[in-house]
């Protein structure tokens, strides 16, 4: 006899175990296959009314009666993607805000040295400023900008000095270390070529300040030739009084 004419012989243990594995993955395929509300529908009604795709779900495959198996799909393949983006946006992000603040900082720092190099170098060579402005044959009771020649240009944040030539023959220059961006707010160095009365103060009692103030007709022209509206010398408190001569001053608009 052939062994087509064989009779089969009876499953082992083996293939039925096999067999059932198998029942269970299509199963689960099923369900996997099902949308939540399918699942929960009891499955005569399930055998008794199937749920078909209308045309809109055929072309949009994501809210039809795959919808689940669609979106995990999608899932799948889009979610580890959007994940790594997040984490790429999140890291340049994070790397732009260290770069701004690095930036910021060593602008900061830079400015800071900066007017201190010229803070010292003020309190070091103001004579020889002084020396110089006589030499410019201002007239009496008049103020104004005058650029500094190149070896004092550094002193101030501007290149300049302001100088004021009072009625009584006095010599006073101003020498703005730090001028604040966009407003009249600076810090800088006083001096004048006689000690200073106490004429020449405005006090502030409830305020605990002494303020510069040298009365005079005097309007100051800055160095483009124009008006200066700042109170320059009308106006200069002090923070650090060196002697009767020499002061550290500021101004604040407001």
């Amino acid at each position: 006899m052939t062994s087509s004419s064989k009779a089969k012989e009876p499953p082992t243990a083996i293939d039925e175990e096999i067999n059932e594995q198998i029942g269970q993955i299509e199963q689960l395929e099923q369900l996997l296959a099902m949308s939540p509300t399918e699942m929960t529908e009891p499955l005569e009604e399930r055998e008794r009314e199937p749920r078909y795709a209308t045309d809109e779900e055929k072309r949009n495959p994501i809210c039809g009666p795959y919808a689940d198996k669609a979106n995990q799909r999608q899932r799948k393949t889009f979610e580890p993607k959007n994940k790594r983006m997040s984490k790429i946006s999140a890291a340049i992000v994070h790397l732009l805000e260290k770069m701004v603040f690095v930036l910021f900082w060593a602008e900061s720092l830079s400015g800071e040295i900066a007017y201190k190099n010229r803070r010292r170098a003020s309190l070091k060579k103001y004579q020889e400023v002084m020396d110089w402005v006589k030499t410019q044959n201002l007239l009496l009771d008049t103020a104004c900008e005058l650029p500094l020649p190149e070896h004092l240009a550094h002193i101030t944040q501007r290149g300049s000095v302001f100088v004021l030539h009072t009625a009584d023959d006095r010599y006073c220059i101003l020498l703005k270390t730090w001028i604040f961006s966009g407003r009249e707010n600076f810090w800088g160095t006083f001096y004048c070529d006689e000690p200073l009365s106490e004429n020449d103060f405005r006090n502030y009692p409830y305020e605990n300040k002494n303020c510069i103030r040298i009365e005079g007709k005097y309007n100051c022209i800055d160095k483009n030739g124009k008006e200066d509206y700042g109170l320059n010398f009308k106006e200069l408190y002090v923070s650090r009084n060196h002697n009767d001569q020499l002061f550290e001053v500021y101004y604040t608009l407001n």
